[in-house]
């Protein structure tokens, strides 16, 4: 990782060079913003800085994203970093979009907690393909937060972001379809969704499909062997890559 930010700042280095001569300047890509919000933020380099600050007031929406990025990691810019999310949001950007929902509804970066702005910036967030938001909106569905409680809105959700290759999603899906709840009742599709979660490494997916291979649940073969490891590598992905959304 270091290795990398070095090479970025390289790339970068040449970018700000760039920038102060006379050339007719390009738009700049989506990478080529995202490489400088690093640059401003964990390099905290005063030109990349002042370079993410034109990008956004220019109206680059991934740059109005990656500046609040920075700022909300500085409890004294929390209200600028709200400003910038709700900037990019509306210009359409998912993760500014998602953060606003992350804001409003935990709430952080000195909000104040409104389900229903989270769920509103949650779909918006969704309807670009944020998997995630789409996740937190079946939540929300599922307990009746800020909506209705829906169960088979939350299971649409569900759907939505299991589409996108979200293995939660796809685990909380295979439990609604095994449960009937806001989807018919469906073991195969079940399992489907339960061995396409653990593919991805899922823990509570590969611990759940352990204990159905174990016991011959679900349409399967009892199989001891791979139920122990399965429950390895469970516990193995538990410790080393995630943690509970």
């Amino acid at each position: 990782m270091q290795d990398l930010r070095y090479s970025v700042a390289t790339v970068l280095a040449i970018l700000l060079v760039a920038a102060c001569t006379h050339e007719p300047a390009k738009p700049p890509t989506s990478a080529e913003i995202e490489s400088m919000g690093l640059l401003a933020t964990d390099g905290r380099q005063s030109k990349a800085q002042a370079q993410l600050q034109n990008w956004a007031e220019a109206g680059y929406a991934v740059a109005q994203r990656e500046l609040a990025l920075g700022y909300a990691r500085q409890p004294a810019q929390y209200a600028r970093a709200l400003a910038w999310f709700e900037k990019a949001g509306h210009a359409g950007d998912a993760e500014a979009a998602f953060q606003l929902g992350e804001a409003y509804r935990q709430p952080t970066l000195g909000a104040t907690q409104n389900l229903k702005l989270a769920w509103d910036w949650y779909r918006l967030a969704a309807e670009h393909q944020h998997a995630l938001a789409a996740l937190s909106l079946a939540r929300m569905a599922r307990n009746g937060d800020g909506v209705p409680r829906d169960l088979g809105l939350a299971a649409r959700w569900l759907n939505v972001a299991s589409e996108q290759g979200n293995p939660q999603a796809m685990f909380l899906l295979s439990n609604a379809y095994l449960a009937g709840e806001g989807v018919p009742r469906n073991p195969i599709m079940a399992r489907r969704l339960l061995e396409l979660s653990a593919e991805r490494h899922y823990p509570a997916a590969l611990h759940q499909l352990a204990m159905a291979v174990e016991g011959g649940d679900m349409l399967m073969l009892k199989d001891p062997e791979r139920a122990g490891w399965l429950r390895k590598e469970a516990a193995e992905e538990a410790r080393n890559r995630w943690n509970t959304y």
